[in-house]
């Protein structure tokens, strides 16, 4: 009785076994086919001149129960980023260069003629601006600093559930139209629990953007910091 106790617990061992590797087999089989789906849809942002998007984001402080939510444009070409954001008061951001130059614009209600607070970084770039960069220009880097967690895929939305090996992000979530080959939005969190939503719409990437357009001019009256 106690052999054919051991006989059957064995057995139940080795089916389970054999159904918890088919299992982590079939995920990982569909995280690769999600993968490539995506891969193919970054490509295409990858060959284009340059990158032109208008945006929605949302930016939720979870630790303060605090939401806003800004409209804007951004522009992306070699490396390079352009943002522009608009609610109460405008703000830009430029990057160039391993540099970042942040632009307040005082509030026109209250304040029409104040001077604007330029503030430059040049030690430490925020983790979401490489990942923007990768996610447009280069896929291998993208995917070497995040690992699929999960994946699904519903009338031509596809959505990664990402885990960052970058300690500033918590985590990050990619949808993509495959049909039209676009990405939808971006989400993600970082070390101080600021979860963060940017909806890309009427994406342009046929056009080539001047030099220009990263270019930051200052002006007398800006108000200048340097971090």
């Amino acid at each position: 009785m106690k052999l054919i106790f051991t006989f059957g617990f064995l057995f139940l061992f080795a089916l389970g076994s054999a159904f918890g590797a088919n299992t982590k087999t079939k995920a990982s089989d569909k995280f690769k086919e999600h993968k490539k789906m995506a891969v193919e849809t970054l490509q295409k942002y990858a060959a284009a001149p340059s990158i032109s998007s208008d945006l929605e984001k949302i930016d939720n402080k979870l630790t303060l129960g605090t939401k806003t939510v800004n409209k804007g444009i951004l522009n992306y070409s070699g490396g390079k980023l352009y943002l522009k954001l608009e609610a109460d008061k405008k703000t830009e951001m430029f990057f160039k260069d391993n540099k970042i130059t942040l632009v307040d614009y005082p509030d026109q209600d209250f304040d029409k003629n104040g001077a604007r607070k330029v503030t430059t970084i040049t030690k430490e770039k925020p983790a979401f601006i490489q990942s923007l960069i990768n996610l447009f220009s280069n896929s291998s880097k993208f995917f070497n600093e995040f690992k699929i967690k999960d994946s699904s895929l519903k009338d031509n939305t596809l959505v990664l559930t990402l885990e960052p090996t970058i300690k500033a992000l918590k985590n990050f979530i990619l949808t993509i139209n495959t049909k039209d080959k676009v990405i939808n939005s971006v989400e993600f969190t970082d070390d101080v629990d600021t979860q963060t939503t940017i909806n890309f719409k009427n994406l342009d990437l046929k056009k080539k953007l001047p030099k220009s357009t990263f270019e930051f001019k200052s002006l007398k009256t800006d108000q200048e910091m340097r971090q």
